[in-house]
């Protein structure tokens, strides 16, 4: 037997043999994948570069040179990128945050996006006006299936506005202005 989750697409599977023997010892762990690759030992780490569901064979030899073998699976998750679009921008202006993430299956399951300054909000996409100059951490994080969660962070400015503002003079058609 051996101890097994789920792994999320970047993520690389730890695997550890739960197997026994009544008496004696076990000698040899031998690990089959799917992918074609091969690990030794009573725990290893084996990394599937494609998503989806992996088999694995697990044979364990004791010291008297008897074997057993256990055929199991894994569900690696589709590939899925927290990524967005943000702008500086000006005080008193809106800005807006367009979730441009990727997921290639699955669907997610939670949207949080935070700021610097405190806020955060449970939406696809963020909208905000923001009343301070300075500048803004904005961040995107995403759960795909209730089980992988990735986030991205961009720095944005917040400038000031520029204050417009004239003089009238009091000028007659013909006179000349400095």
């Amino acid at each position: 037997n051996f101890s097994k989750n789920h792994v999320c697409f970047y993520d690389s599977l730890d695997l550890v043999s739960q197997s026994s023997l009544s008496s004696g010892t076990l000698d040899a762990y031998e690990w089959l994948f799917s992918d074609g690759d091969t690990a030794y030992g009573a725990s290893i780490t084996h990394f599937f570069a494609d998503s989806g569901v992996h088999q694995i064979i697990l044979s364990a030899t004791s010291d008297s040179g008897c074997t057993a073998s256990l055929v199991d699976s894994v569900y690696k998750y589709p590939r899925f990128e927290v990524s967005f679009l943000a702008n500086d921008t000006c005080i008193g202006q809106g800005s807006s945050f367009i979730n441009t993430s990727i997921l290639e299956g699955g669907s997610y399951t939670d949207t949080l996006w935070t700021t610097s300054l405190g806020d955060s909000l449970f939406t696809y996409d963020f909208n905000a006006v923001f009343d301070t100059v300075t500048n803004i951490t904005i961040q995107l994080i995403m759960e795909q299936d209730s089980f992988c969660s990735d986030s991205l962070s961009q720095d944005i400015i917040i400038y000031p506005l520029a204050s417009a503002d004239f003089n009238s003079l009091n000028l007659c058609l013909g006179d000349t202005t400095q």
